[in-house]
């Protein structure tokens, strides 16, 4: 998290030319691993180059100490056990280089940005190149605690989701699942009473609830199968429960369409364009909103729908005929994101998860088929 949004600029420093030119040929290597990129952004950070202890080798380094300072602590390491000074003499140890954790973690794209840095030319004969990092840089004070957690995940990787996007009705399944085969273990039976911790707006558990959740949630379909035991939505009577505790928020999706702005998302596959359109309550004229995007339709498709949650913070009903991009949304809310291997669909759902959770306003979608006969 970031302590403020205001761009941090420190000049670039002056370098000699054996420096300047080392330091060229570095970014030129980075450039070509796809570690950075050229940008625009209003951040900037010094770099310079050190000499390796081998001959005619140099070291990047970015110096991000004004950076650091607007970025909020991520906490300390945790302690390793047990020590090594306890470690017996003659065990056989791995030492890991940690810069390559480093290049293996990307950069968020909205946060990539503040990590930008100018290269000079010699003499000035040209415009200073400009780029920003794309993994996670060294010298930012949070890289180790982010390596750390790295490594964990990657230890508990049969932990891992195998779904892109995880709803917390599934989340609650799995649990629910695990919970009763443990039961089964450790007592031989089963629980009398399941607690799901889920917000209705009538306050009770009906019949037609439950059977629509079931219907919806596969998972707990089978987290639930042969249960005979009683289903409630309300804490049981003893101290422990006493916090709130919704591990499933209010769903801010409408099932029926709304009386509200509703916007119609469409794309183009040839031109790659990514078009949203809507009529303006108070002009009474169609608006427009277009963007190039690369990638698949359902990519394209899919970023019009994050620009309508992006562009109104009213109520809205969105029309798409993307059945993707209408799936995608629905499942959205609280949901737990898996990293995709594209970066332009993993942003965009980073975005639309982050937006449909924290929006306040509630919002209906519905795919259509296209070229229908719908007015």
């Amino acid at each position: 998290n970031w302590l403020t949004d205001s761009p941090v600029w420190v000049d670039q420093w002056m370098l000699n030319k054996q420096k300047l030119k080392a330091l060229t040929e570095l970014v030129e290597e980075q450039l070509a691993k796809g570690n950075i990129e050229e940008t625009n952004s209003p951040w900037n950070s010094p770099v310079f180059v050190i000499k390796k202890t081998e001959k005619d080798k140099w070291r990047l380094l970015h110096n991000l100490r004004k950076i650091i300072e607007v970025i909020e602590d991520m906490g300390p390491l945790q302690l390793g056990m047990p020590l090594p000074t306890m470690l017996p003499q003659n065990w056989n140890l791995a030492a890991v280089d940690i810069k390559d954790c480093f290049f293996q973690i990307p950069l968020h794209p909205v946060d990539a940005q503040r990590f930008a840095f100018s290269v000079p030319s010699i003499k000035r004969e040209a415009p200073m190149k400009r780029y920003h990092w794309k993994i996670l840089p060294q010298g930012m004070k949070n890289s180790p605690t982010i390596c750390q957690c790295l490594i964990i995940a990657w230890v508990f990787l049969g932990h891992q989701l195998s779904k892109n996007i995880t709803r917390p009705q599934e989340l609650m399944a799995r649990l629910i699942s695990k919970a009763r085969v443990r039961m089964q273990l450790l007592a031989g039976c089963d629980f009398t009473c399941i607690h799901l911790p889920i917000t209705l707006l009538t306050g009770k558990l009906t019949n037609e609830t439950l059977e629509q959740l079931l219907r919806e949630n596969e998972r707990l379909q089978f987290a639930l199968d042969s249960y005979t035991g009683k289903i409630l939505i309300h804490c049981p009577g003893y101290k422990l429960f006493n916090s709130q505790f919704n591990l499933i928020p209010k769903d801010k999706q409408s099932r029926k369409p709304l009386k509200a702005l509703t916007i119609f998302t469409d794309t183009s596959g040839r031109s790659h364009k990514s078009l949203m359109t809507w009529k303006d309550p108070q002009t009474q004229l169609w608006e427009t909103d277009v963007e190039i995007v690369e990638g698949s339709s359902q990519i394209a498709q899919l970023a019009a729908v994050v620009r309508a949650f992006e562009r109104f913070s009213e109520p809205i009903n969105i029309v798409t005929d993307s059945a993707y991009a209408a799936g995608v949304v629905a499942r959205a809310q609280n949901a737990v994101l898996k990293e995709v291997s594209n970066p332009v669909l993993f942003g965009l759902l980073s975005k639309l998860i982050y937006l449909v959770s924290h929006g306040e306003q509630p919002f209906f979608i519905m795919h259509v088929r296209s070229h229908t006969d719908l007015p």
